[in-house]
Parts: structure tokens; C-alpha cells; sequence
């Protein structure tokens, strides 16, 4: 009698060999998509249409009350650097148009701060954002401002 074994299947070696190309080709998409770089770029992008979108807020604001509101109108919270916006913190307040104020995709860590002419009515506004590249100076690296001012980065 003559028995032959019947080979159904992959060997040890070829299941190593296969394993280790598509660990390598992952690893190359993943190098070349970067999906934390990508994830960075979109908060950054949404903070820009968020200061984009608080400026022309403060400026309905401005064209109605002819002055920027004070941090007991438009802030939750302030401190020594200025006062902190965020739409979701439960002692958030609202503009005019009774909108919510747009909060930092992070905001567990980072808030945009409002910097105002300290005064009862306001003639200048600054509102800074942490991007997610600052830079090494400027924990405030990104900012709008009311036309009558100019922006610079925030040193803290």
C-alpha cells in the first residue's frame, strides 16, 4: 500500500512570510497617510472657521451695542491672560443672535482666549487659538483681531 499525504494548507514558513509583507505594507500606508497629522490639520482647520465665525459675530456685535462685549457677556471663565470661550461649558454665554460660541475641538486642554480694551465698552478684541504646531515661543500661535488693531502671537 502506498499512502501519500495530501497537502492542504499553508506551511509555518509561507503564514511567517505572508504575516510579515502585510505588516510591512501597513506600515508603509500608515507612514505615508499619517492619520494623527491629518487629525491635526482638521482641528487647526476648524479653529481658523471658528475665529473666522467669532469675528463676524463681534462685529454684528459691535455694529449694534457700537462697542465689544466684556468678558461677563461672551466668556465662561478668565483669569490673569484674559477671559476663555467655549459654547459647551455649562457657564457658557450667548451673542446677540443667541447662538452657541464655538469651543476648541480639544477643549478639555485648550480654550480660545479673548483679549479686550479693559474698559466698560470696548473699542479692540483679540481672540487667540493653540494650534496643534505651535510655535515654540507662542503658546497662543493663531489669532483674529477688531480692524482697528493688529494681531500678534500670544506669549505666555
Amino acid at each position: 500500500m502506498n499512502f501519500q499525504k495530501s497537502r492542504s494548507g499553508f506551511t509555518f514558513v509561507e503564514l511567517i512570510i505572508v504575516i510579515s509583507l502585510i505588516g510591512t505594507i501597513s506600515l508603509i500606508l500608515l507612514t505615508i497617510i499619517n492619520p494623527l497629522n491629518r487629525l491635526y490639520h482638521s482641528w487647526d482647520a476648524r479653529r481658523k472657521m471658528d475665529l473666522t465665525r467669532l469675528t463676524i459675530e463681534l462685529e454684528e456685535w459691535y455694529g449694534d451695542k457700537n462697542c465689544y462685549p466684556t468678558k461677563e457677556k461672551i466668556c465662561y471663565r478668565s483669569d490673569s491672560k484674559g477671559c476663555y470661550i467655549c459654547g459647551y461649558a455649562d457657564e457658557s454665554k450667548k451673542l446677540a443672535n443667541n447662538s452657541k460660541l464655538p469651543c476648541d475641538p480639544q477643549h478639555a486642554g485648550k480654550d480660545y482666549l479673548y483679549v479686550y480694551e479693559d474698559s466698560d465698552c470696548p473699542s479692540w478684541y483679540k481672540i487667540y487659538a493653540m494650534m496643534s504646531y505651535p510655535n515654540n515661543a507662542y503658546k497662543y500661535s493663531y489669532g483674529v483681531s477688531s480692524p482697528n488693531t493688529s494681531i500678534e502671537p500670544y506669549p505666555l
